[in-house]
């Protein structure tokens, strides 16, 4: 099935779903028409006065609010060229807040995450700051239009009732309304760094829902850890799955070489992660149909009161394990369980007698007893029938869904509208699903029935 682009109309759903506005945007690229598509454009000027370059490619005119320009190759571009180039001062990330001693002050008595404090930054540079911002071109021109998940309307949320991406997306827009009433408190009421005009929560959720779709994560060598940080001009590049981008830096100068290459007039492409669709939905209000990387989030975790909660936590975190982890089951794993999430359950439904048999969990993925692993599997059919009982509609009737979109296409190619991508959405996580429950049946068939098996788990029974 090919799905073609097309435009549609959004509403805005944080916290709570307001009245759809009469923005387009494109669930392909989350673009459109909108709020400011005719205001002057400031990013040329910006690229050229901070010295970031593309390489061979030539950023294509702002015709919307509304996602990504693209950069379109001048030129065929051979795999392996150099395709972008700034120097590294380019790079926003929270640190740049010290800039500003009021601010900085404010949030350092705050316990905020990067990508709040990055946000915060960007409305202050925006609204408080305006045209003296040093990075005021980039900040303006920043997209004022979504598509992704949080917000679409009502009626095209229904689609996806029953998948984690729903919840998800509702969660986002709960933390950010919590994270407003917060930061207003702190900025606005205690200490009036910005205006109440100036700090309002529209603009709050313009720059949280910016930071999500066109931040890339760094890793800091002295912390081991990885932190968004936003790199002008390259969010601007068309985002794919594949590998087809290398980011480096070299002598203070961050480059991307294209790995893939493109033809002349063609997108260039970047590669910011191997992202499944429904995080692709959430930040980008992206779907890739077929995407290798799609998975389902599940997490399985034992009873609080469980009387051997305490050890089994312990026994978890000794390799690296919680009670609440949440793994993905994959697309392409054709339904296989993944070993740490098979480990967890054994740990998590051992019995008393048991718990001398956690050496053999911390050795590998070996079962520990019959009957423990009986429970094991037995809790991975009946979560799955769970999480299959919480859709409205079954498979076949997604699949019934799917023909009727197919009768409406034109000339055999069907328009990319919510609807849709919410049904090839939902359908996915029910495969997947439905796939791990034959997996479960297969391998206890195994146990059962393939000579030695039995005999090594019938003495732990």
């Amino acid at each position: 099935m090919k799905l073609a682009r097309t435009v549609f109309y959004g509403a805005l759903f944080l916290a709570t779903f307001v009245k759809a506005s009469d923005d387009e945007v494109e669930v392909i690229d989350v673009d459109g028409p909108g709020l400011e598509a005719s205001k002057a454009d400031l990013l040329p000027k910006y690229y050229k006065e901070n010295q970031i370059t593309f390489v061979g490619a030539t950023l294509n005119e702002r015709v919307s609010s509304g996602g990504r320009r693209g950069l379109k190759a001048e030129a065929d571009i051979p795999a392996g060229s150099e395709v972008y180039r700034a120097p590294i001062e380019n790079i926003i990330s929270m640190g740049r807040v010290a800039k500003h001693a009021d601010l900085a002050k404010a949030l350092a008595s705050m316990d905020v995450s990067p990508t709040v404090g990055i946000s915060v930054l960007l409305v202050y540079e925006k609204f408080k700051v305006g045209a003296a911002s040093e990075i005021y071109g980039y900040v303006n021109s920043l997209p004022t239009n979504f598509g992704g998940v949080q917000y679409w309307g009502e009626e095209e949320l229904k689609e996806l009732i029953g998948s984690p991406l729903l919840s998800d997306a509702q969660g986002r827009s709960r933390a950010t309304a919590d994270d407003y009433a917060k930061l207003a408190k702190v900025l606005v009421e205690e200490n009036e760094i910005m205006s109440k005009e100036e700090f309002s929560f529209e603009n709050f959720a313009w720059a949280v829902t910016n930071v999500f779709a066109r931040s890339l994560l760094l890793n800091i060598e002295e912390s081991g850890k990885t932190v968004p940080v936003l790199l002008p001009g390259f969010d601007e590049f068309d985002l794919t799955v594949e590998n087809v981008s290398s980011l480096n830096l070299v002598n203070d100068t961050i480059t991307i070489t294209s790995l893939s290459g493109a033809k002349a007039g063609a997108p260039v492409y970047v590669n910011n992660g191997n992202k499944a669709n429904d995080n692709l939905l959430l930040n980008h209000g992206t779907f890739i149909e077929g995407n290798p990387h799609d998975s389902l989030p599940v997490n399985i975790r034992m009873a609080d009161e469980d009387p051997l909660y305490d050890v089994k936590q312990r026994m978890m975190a000794s390799i690296g394990l919680t009670p609440g982890y949440q793994f993905r089951l994959k697309r392409n794993d054709n339904g296989t369980v993944p070993d740490g999430m098979m480990r967890s359950l054994r740990i998590q439904l051992m019995r008393s007698k048991e718990i001398d048999r956690f050496s053999v969990i911390r050795r590998g993925v070996e079962p520990i007893s019959l009957y423990n692993e009986a429970l094991v599997y037995r809790t991975l059919l009946m979560a799955c029938e769970k999480m299959l009982s919480l859709y409205p509609t079954s498979i076949h009737e997604d699949d019934e869904k799917l023909k009727e979109f197919a009768a409406n296409a034109t000339d055999g190619e069907l328009t990319a509208t919510r609807p849709l991508v919410a049904v090839l959405q939902r359908r996915m996580e029910k495969q997947i699903l439905l796939r791990t429950k034959i997996w479960v049946f297969e391998q206890w068939s195994k146990i059962l029935t393939e000579d030695g098996n039995m005999m090594a788990f019938m003495e732990h029974y």
